[in-house]
């Protein structure tokens, strides 16, 4: 099986968006994509909706998406979205 390790550090916001990266991630068709989100600083709605329209991509062919070691911005983004619970994480 294929993973693809993606590294993600600094700040994702409309200037700086995160979707194409997950694109081009999820075009290798991956059984895991893992998100090392450690050094996210900041992110918003338009990282929210990168990531779950990565995680459908990815579930849609069987696969799964890892967000690891997420930042406190990361978390606190995603339990306040309401969508932490869809994402494998650890810590």
């Amino acid at each position: 099986p294929l993973v693809v390790v993606v590294s993600l550090q600094g700040e994702f916001d409309r200037g700086r968006r995160a979707d194409e990266l997950f694109a081009a991630a999820a075009a290798f068709d991956p059984s895991e994509i893992r998100l090392e989100c450690d050094t996210v600083e900041f992110c918003d709605s338009t990282f929210v909706r990168a990531l779950l329209h990565l995680l459908y991509d990815v579930c849609s062919h069987g696969g799964q998406v890892t967000i690891v070691r997420p930042s406190s911005p990361v978390r606190r983004l995603l339990e306040v979205a309401g969508v932490a619970e869809l994402f494998e994480m650890e810590r």
